[in-house]
């Protein structure tokens, strides 16, 4: 296969471009660009965090809000809409586990966006309910969660009454273990 120059357009720098005219798609980083590019593409949550840095882990974490676990620390995320809660849960197999709002691609804002888009075509009330029940049940699944599979990158799926919940153990080579998304299990036989 060769290198098609036509197909990777570039600015009037040489550098790669989007491909449309150089305008910014939006205000995300360019990591979390790719990464919604790449979803939209394959359709696949585990390929939207193949790319980052730690610049863009910091403009991701934001403000870090103390003094709150669990429960406590996803309502606290889901008020501000910003920030990150480190220590927000604990499992004894894997430690503590970070909470951050995140963005379209990873965190409580993903988790929103992503069970949005599985109920989108319900009407509201229903679409809510979907989210909110997904968003009470990571406490209770993160920590009581009992193992499901863990992927090639080292995130760990852990499922509980019905709900299931993904953590990750680095963020691109930064150790930082966290929660990536969590949703409902619809297929599993226990409720």
């Amino acid at each position: 296969m060769t290198f098609d120059e036509s197909k990777h357009p570039r600015d009037g720098d040489g550098k790669f471009t989007d491909g449309n005219g150089g305008k910014e798609i939006s205000n995300l980083p360019s990591a979390s660009r790719l990464a919604r590019n790449y979803e939209e593409k394959f359709g696949n949550d585990d390929e939207a965090y193949e790319y980052g840095s730690q610049e863009e882990l910091d403009a991701l974490l934001g403000e870090e809000f103390k003094g709150v676990k669990g429960q406590a620390a996803v309502d606290k995320l889901l008020k501000e809409k910003r920030g990150h809660v480190k220590g927000a849960f604990h499992r004894d197999d894997i430690g503590d586990i970070d909470l951050f709002w995140g963005n379209d691609h990873i965190g409580l804002n993903h988790i929103i966006v992503r069970r949005g888009k599985e109920y989108a075509r319900r009407n509201s009330e229903e679409k809510t309910k979907h989210i909110q029940d997904v968003l009470r049940h990571i406490t209770e699944t993160v920590e009581k969660g009992v193992f499901k599979r863990q992927n090639a990158r080292g995130d760990i799926e852990f499922l509980h009454n019905g709900y299931g919940v993904a953590i990750a153990p680095t963020y691109h080579g930064n150790k930082i273990t966290y929660l990536l998304t969590a949703y409902k299990n619809e297929n599993s036989k226990e409720k």
